[in-house]
């Protein structure tokens, strides 16, 4: 074993790059931070999914109508319609994922928490990194 490999810490290749949603310095350099491979694929699938339609001003197509389904009854039937949003607007506008399965259950009502909304997985892979990798989220209406 050469010497530089006991000294010089190994780097995971960078597929996809991107800045943090915050805009955060990083603290030593002090240029903007960024999240790499799955976190920035999570970071955009996430994006994506909570951006309604016609809120980008230049590509009013991007998003989905998630946020007005929310005001439908929490079931079974309302989580089926939002798996399906959710699977369409990642395969139209996520060309780097490949989905393996969404699961949306609704948030159990005879629970003392007063929350109101979906548990959402997403479980997928990248095209360059195979392994997969899950997001998870809860996604709940705006008062």
């Amino acid at each position: 074993m050469a010497r530089s490999d006991k000294i010089s810490p190994v780097r995971k290749q960078e597929f996809y790059s991107d800045f943090l949603i915050n805009f955060d310095k990083n603290p030593i350099t002090g240029v903007l931070a960024k999240v790499t491979n799955e976190d920035s694929i999570k970071q955009s699938l996430k994006n994506l999914v909570l951006t309604n339609r016609t809120e980008r001003f230049y590509d009013p197509l991007i998003g989905s109508k998630i946020q007005s389904l929310l005001f439908e009854p929490l079931d079974l039937f309302t989580a089926d319609i939002l798996k399906d949003e959710i699977t369409n607007t990642v395969k139209n506008y996520e060309p780097r994922v490949t989905i393996h399965y969404i699961e949306v259950t609704p948030a159990d009502l005879f629970k003392a928490t007063s929350e109101n909304g979906y548990n959402i997985s997403i479980v997928f892979s990248t095209i360059n990194i195979p392994q997969e990798t899950r997001l998870d989220f809860f996604l709940s209406r705006v008062r």
